[in-house]
C-alpha cells in the first residue's frame, strides 16, 4: 500500500509539472498563431547591434552589449479565442526562480516584469501584458548588472 501511494504521489507530481509553462514553450506554442507577430534577435545580430555607436543623447548601445538575445511575441491581433488560451496559458506559467520585479494594473490590462538573477546580474527578463486588446510576451536574455537597470530607471525617471 505504501509503494502505491508513493508511486501516486510521484505520477500526481509529474503531471503537475508537466502542466507548468515554460516562457520558451509559450514563445513556440504562440508564435504561429494567425496575426501573430514574433520577433527574435539572436545573439549574432545583437552582437552587430554592439558595434553600432551614435552620437544620439538616448544612445542605448552601452546597455545593448549586456543582453544576447530578444525575443517579443505580439498577439494583439489575434483572435479572442487565441488571446484567451494564451491567458490561460500565462496563468500556468512556471514562475520558479523568478523574481516579480513589477506588476502594473490599469482597468483591462496588467503588465507583469519578472527576472531570473545571480547575485549581481540579471540573466532574463520577461515581461507579460495582458488585456481586453492586448496580448504580448517578451524575453530578454543576458548578462545585465544589477546597477545598469538602476541607471537605466534614474535616466528614465529624469525624463
Amino acid at each position: 500500500m505504501k509503494k502505491v501511494m508513493i508511486i501516486a504521489a510521484l505520477a500526481f507530481m509529474t503531471i503537475t509539472v508537466q502542466a507548468q509553462m515554460s516562457v520558451d514553450r509559450l514563445m513556440r506554442k504562440y508564435k504561429h498563431s494567425p496575426k501573430a507577430e514574433y520577433v527574435h534577435v539572436p545573439k549574432m545580430m545583437m552582437s552587430l547591434a554592439k558595434a553600432i555607436t551614435t552620437n544620439d543623447a538616448d544612445d542605448y548601445s552601452k546597455y545593448i552589449k549586456h543582453i544576447n538575445s530578444i525575443k517579443v511575441l505580439d498577439m494583439e491581433d489575434c483572435s479572442k479565442a487565441v488571446k484567451q488560451q494564451f491567458f490561460k496559458d500565462v496563468a500556468r506559467l512556471k514562475t520558479v526562480g523568478y523574481e516579480e520585479l513589477m506588476t502594473a494594473k490599469e482597468a483591462d490590462e496588467q503588465t507583469v516584469i519578472m527576472v531570473k538573477r545571480s547575485k549581481t546580474r540579471i540573466k532574463e527578463l520577461v515581461i507579460v501584458d495582458s488585456g481586453d486588446d492586448d496580448a504580448a510576451l517578451i524575453q530578454i536574455l543576458g548578462n545585465i548588472k544589477n546597477s545598469e537597470i538602476q541607471k537605466i530607471l534614474a535616466e528614465e525617471k529624469k525624463k
